[in-house]
């Protein structure tokens, strides 16, 4: 037991002994990678957030029983109000052809590879000049730009409070802001005209069954449905939000409020890492050249 304690102890001086000897070779390993690792994060532009909280509107106009099943027949979709209003959200915002039209109505291609609002540390605005790339308004264009935005969106919904949480990340903090607005807007919108389209639908539908319906309580039936629609439709159209309650505005972050990175930390990683990456290959080297001397 006394002789296994002794080798430990010569092992673990050994150890010590090997790396107080190469010191100078791990300090160096690990000041040239924290230095390269400040040129990278120096070379990176801050990241800024921009973002609305929204609630979801409860739906009071949904159609019921056989009048339900009646327009479903007659081809009108009456279960749109039955979908969460959430996921009714989401679906649009992530629908491919959906930001193809925001791309080319907003001219994206072009506003995301601009650079002139980035922020660098130190007041490096000459990095806005450097890595820029030429955009075109063609397949490729679009389809790299929807994937930009996918990275740089975020839509969650809290589970305790049903409160919807919209928002953007970008470097370039006043596009953040923008782009919060108009996916907003025109999801909104979205939303709006095709509700409103299937509204005047129904409104028609209902319109003709109450003409030729000869019985006088499905006329009345009918008739308050026809009522609940109309009124529906004047909700909708006075609404701004359509849907949903506008709880926040989004806002442009101050210069100082950044996301990301998060340099300091990142430094800190690097520096740890490269010492303990620079120990490790002393005592891999040095049990190497052991090995060989034998």
């Amino acid at each position: 037991m006394s002789d296994s304690y002794i080798e430990d102890e010569i092992d673990l001086a050994k150890i010590f002994f090997t790396l107080k000897s190469n010191i100078k070779k791990i300090l160096l390993l690990t000041f040239s990678v924290t230095l390269i690792t400040l040129l990278i994060v120096i070379c990176r532009p801050n990241v800024y957030s921009s973002s609305t909280i929204l609630s979801s509107e409860s739906s009071s106009s949904k159609l019921g029983g056989n009048l339900g099943g009646l327009a479903s027949l007659a081809g009108i979709d009456t279960s749109s109000d039955e979908l969460d209003n959430f996921d009714y959200l989401k679906t649009i915002i992530y629908d491919k052809d959906f930001n193809y039209s925001l791309i080319k109505k907003y001219k994206l291609i072009e506003k995301l590879n601009s650079r002139k609002n980035y922020l660098y540390p130190l007041g490096l605005t000459f990095m806005r000049k450097l890595g820029k790339k030429d955009f075109k308004y063609d397949e490729m264009g679009y389809f790299t730009t929807y994937k930009q935005l996918l990275s740089m969106l975020s839509l969650s919904k809290n589970k305790k409070t049903s409160l919807i949480n919209l928002g953007i990340i970008s470097s370039d903090r006043i596009l953040a802001r923008e782009l919060v607005d108009i996916y907003l807007k025109e999801s909104i919108n979205y939303l709006k005209k095709k509700d409103l389209k299937d509204l005047n639908k129904q409104i028609t539908y209902y319109k003709d069954q109450l003409q030729i319906t000869p019985i006088v309580e499905l006329r009345t039936t009918i008739s308050s449905v026809l009522s609940s629609l109309i009124q529906k439709k004047v909700l909708s159209d006075s609404s701004e939000f359509y849907l949903f309650k506008q709880i926040t505005k989004p806002k442009i972050s101050n210069v100082k409020e950044k996301t990301k990175p998060k340099r300091s930390l990142i430094l800190i990683i690097s520096f740890i890492s490269s010492f303990i990456l620079g120990c490790m290959l002393v005592l891999l080297r040095e049990s190497f050249l052991r090995k060989n001397s034998f």
